[in-house]
Parts: structure tokens; sequence; C-alpha cells
């Protein structure tokens, strides 16, 4: 029996990370849905029991603030501009559709990669992106074990381009060479093309 092997795109959709101040975001009636406060609240807790519970929410506001939840916002928000939030999705769709959709998200830049066997890329790169993704100790005990399956987390820009010349946690020289980047798009400039464009999905 052959295994099932996929051509595919693997899109790594990064968005820059703001840097708020909490009365923002704590006045903010949206607080606890705003995609781009989920860096300070899924990281502000110092301590918790469970996944469930490391998430900073809005019932958080009717106790006062520990001095070290607080001193840790503070550091998260000096931070802040070194960040992306990454996101990674395997697709079959052309790449003109891929960047459409990247710009529709509001993400600031998108790399894509051409995958032969696309499931095996895929869980290859996730783990990859964990491994190297801010805080990952914080979430990689068994308790938080769940997290370790979303697509998305956060990474430090200087970490990203390490691990795309095969430095880093988990990856190596050969990783980037065997799967190689098609286009690495900054959506507010013109795209810079690594390799050939080529649509392989629909050649």
């Amino acid at each position: 029996m052959k295994p099932l092997k996929l051509n595919a795109y693997l899109a790594l959709f990064l968005r820059e990370v703001t840097s708020y101040d909490w009365e923002t975001i704590s006045n903010d009636p949206e607080m606890d849905f705003e995609l781009e406060y989920s860096f300070y609240l899924s990281h502000m807790k110092t301590s918790f029991k469970s996944l469930d519970d490391a998430y900073f929410n809005r019932e958080d506001l009717n106790s006062p603030l520990p001095k070290s939840w607080q001193s840790r916002f503070y550091r998260l928000q000096a931070i802040a501009s070194r960040m992306y939030f990454v996101s990674l999705h395997c697709t079959s769709e052309p790449l003109h559709k891929i960047i459409d959709f990247c710009k529709k998200e509001g993400h600031q830049r998108l790399i894509v990669f051409q995958s032969k066997d696309a499931i095996s890329d895929y869980t290859e790169l996730l783990e990859i992106f964990h491994r190297n993704s801010f805080l990952y100790q914080r979430y990689s005990k068994p308790r938080t074990l769940a997290a370790k399956y979303t697509t998305g987390g956060f990474l430090n820009k200087k970490k990203l381009q390490r691990l795309l010349q095969g430095k880093g946690n988990g990856v190596y020289e050969e990783t980037f060479e065997l799967l190689k980047p098609v286009l690495d798009k900054d959506i507010r400039d013109n795209v810079e093309i690594l390799y050939p464009k080529t649509d392989f999905l629909e050649a």
C-alpha cells in the first residue's frame, strides 16, 4: 500500500503585534474577543491551573490585578513590536487567492511553501513553529498539551528569519532547502519572489 502524498501549498500568515496600553485594552467592551489583544491576554497571567484558565478575560478585572501580572504586561508591551502572530495553513488554492485571503484577513506578511508531501511537511512545520514560539514551555506541559495542536502562535521576528536559514529548535539546514518557499510577500509592498513563481497545482 502506497502512502498518501498530496501536492499543496503551506501558507504562513503573519500579523504584526501592536503595542497597546492597559487602559485601552481593559476599557474595550470587546476585550476578550479582539485578536490584536491576544498577545497580552494569553501571556499576562504568571500562573494558572489549566489552559482554560491561562487566558486573561473580563472576569479577571473584578479583582485587583496581582503585581506580577502587571509587571508581566509591561514586559509584553515593551517587546510587542518584535513579535508576529503566526498562523500556518495547508491549501490547494492558487497563489493569487492565497494572497487575496491574506489581505482580507488583515495579515501584513505571507510566506508560501511548495510541498509535494503536504501532510508530512505541514506536521513538521507546525512542530517547528510551536517549539520556537514565544513562551513555548508555558504551554508544553501535559495539562496544556492541547495548545500544541493549534495552528497559530507568536514568534519573534528575528527568530523567524533564523528558522528560514535552518537555525533553531528542531530545524535543520536542509529543512528549507527541501521545502522551498515560492513567495515571501509584504502585503503593504510588492511581491518578493524567492524562487520562480509557478502554480504547480495547476500545471
